[in-house]
Order: C-alpha cells, then structure tokens, then sequence
C-alpha cells in the first residue's frame, strides 16, 4: 500500500499512538517485567524478536513502531547498545521519513541522554540544530539538550565538557531564532530554579559562548536577554554589563517588565542606573512599539535620585507623553 500524504508538520507519535503498529509497541514497553531487565543480561530474545518484527514492518507501519520506540532510546541503549545502535541509532543518522519518525519520538520524550549515548547522538543534535530543527517543540527540545551538554560537570569552571564554548556559539550563529531563543528560556529556567548551580553559569554562558555577531540580534533574542535580566535581580546588574553590546530595539511583547521592577526592593529602586541604561538601548523610538508596562517602570525611575536628571530619562518620558 502507498503511505498516505502527510502534511510537514504532522507527528508521527502522534499517529502512532492511534495506529496498530505504535499500540503495540506501546504495549510492550509497559511490560512489568521490563524493571528486570539489566545491561547485564540484555534485552530476552522474545523481546528482541517482537521489536524487530514491529521495526521491520512496511511503509508508515513502520514509522509508526519507530516513533513509539525511540522514546525510550536511553533506556534500550544503556540495556543493549549494540541492539540499539544497529535497530535504532542507524535510523537517526538518515534523512527521510524513517529519521523523521525517530526524532518526533526522540524529542517527545523530551529526556538529555545519558554520556555514552550524547556523544553518540551528537553530531546529529549539532547537525539539525544548523539546520533548523523542523518542528518547534524539536527546536526547544533540542536547545535543552545542547545547553545540557555545554553546562558538562557540576562545576561551571570545569572545562570537560560535551560540546565545548566554541562549537556551541558556532551552533548558535547557524541556527535559528527559534534554537536561540529556546536556549535563553532554558538558561533562565533552571538557573531560578531552588538551589539550582545553573546561575554559576549565566555569565560564562553570556560571556564565552552567545554570539557577537549582527545577524543574531533580533528583536526576538533582545527580548530575551532583557527578559533573563530582569528575571534574576540578585545578578541584573553583571547581566546587563554583559548583554548591553550584544542587544538591539525590541518591541511590544518580546519584554514583559514584570510588577517586580517598581517595587520598593525592586530593580528600579536597587540598580535605577542599570536599568536605564538598559531601557536606552531596548526601546525603540516609537513609543507605540514599547512593551507593556513601560511606563510605570518610567515612573519608578523618577522617584530614584540616582537617574532622576539623565537626559536620557528625560527624552524617554517625552516620548512616552507624545505617543
């Protein structure tokens, strides 16, 4: 039979979920005995053979078993990696329908591989990151797991990492606005998290590894770089020395200020010189253009004897008056 025509933002998880072929391996990866299986011993041969049965079926059938079994890529390699490798890896590195299928499960199970399987799926994250990760949720998926691999060991100074400064900022640079962004969103994330050491790298990442270049300076990734400083207040100040050359003008809804700025122990009160010298390079001259909220962080300025004479305070009020 002819596979059916698929639309290009189609998902084969999502299909299979609903197809015979994805139910059963489904099915079988909820077998209770599977919390006996151990690197060890291996995959049973039963289990092996059902796989490979499901793996070897024709046309979308077949996708359909792949998508559902690559979830679960991790676990399999760690059990049986020589299986794993020659029934599943060998399929990544392709690209046509059946590579597809394997990152829409790959990515759906949204999990960072364990080392041996990272180094061995990297060539092939760094390749569709440069290439532009075709679905959103692979893109944002796939800047967790570079970021990931560039953070390394638990010490931020510790230079044994996966993907090095370099060859990360290279992705960066070739990748999309979609990759980039993601990745900021994932740095601001885990580094608010509680007793989380990911802030330890924010600066090392801003620093060494996000890139100078023009071409990366969109509105989109500027929003996202103010967002990340007004978002860690105990650290705006060392964000905003080390983002104010690497921004350009955002608007409207690339920058939410947050209620936080205005507060008594808010950034505007605390950093008021930081904070305008980020406002100056953000806002675009159109006032129309600003984000929301804008105007009350204006405000909150005002009250700071600190900047409450700049010029460039001033010049701001005024187009926020003849907006």
């Amino acid at each position: 039979r002819k596979d059916r025509f698929r639309r290009a933002d189609s998902g084969w998880v999502d299909d299979g979920i609903d197809q015979p072929a994805g139910r059963m391996v489904d099915a079988l990866f909820k077998d209770p005995s599977k919390v006996d299986f151990n690197s060890d011993k291996g995959l049973p041969i039963e289990w092996k053979t059902r796989l490979d049965q499901l793996l070897a079926l024709p046309g979308d059938a077949r996708r359909h078993a792949i998508a559902m079994t690559a979830p679960h890529s991790n676990w399999l390699y760690f059990i049986e990696p020589d299986w794993t490798e020659s029934r599943l890896l060998a399929v990544a590195d392709g690209d046509d329908a059946d590579a597809q299928a394997f990152w829409g499960g790959y990515f759906w199970a949204a999990r960072t591989p364990q080392l041996p399987l990272y180094t061995r799926l990297k060539p092939a994250f760094i390749a569709l990151a440069r290439s532009g990760a075709k679905r959103r949720d692979h893109a944002n998926k796939l800047a967790g797991m570079l970021l990931a691999g560039w953070a390394g060991r638990d010490d931020p100074a510790e230079e044994d990492t996966l993907i090095p400064d370099i060859e990360l900022r290279e992705v960066l640079i070739h990748g999309d606005d979609e990759l980039r962004t993601q990745m900021l969103w994932y740095l601001q994330r885990w580094s608010n998290e509680p007793d989380s050491k990911w802030g330890d790298r924010v600066l090392p990442f801003l620093e060494r590894v996000w890139p100078r270049q023009r071409s990366v300076r969109t509105p989109q990734t500027s929003g996202r770089l103010v967002d990340m400083a007004l978002a860690m207040p105990d650290r705006f100040v060392e964000i905003v020395n080390a983002i104010l050359p690497l921004l350009d003008a955002v608007a409207g809804s690339s920058v939410r200020m947050g209620h936080f700025i205005d507060l008594e122990e808010g950034i505007a009160s605390q950093h008021p010189r930081e904070l305008l010298d980020l406002l100056w390079k953000v806002l675009p001259e159109d006032a129309w253009l600003w984000p929301y909220e804008t105007r009350r962080t204006l405000d909150a300025l005002k009250a700071q004897e600190l900047v409450r004479d700049d010029t460039r305070l001033a010049e701001l009020s005024r187009r926020e008056q003849n907006r």
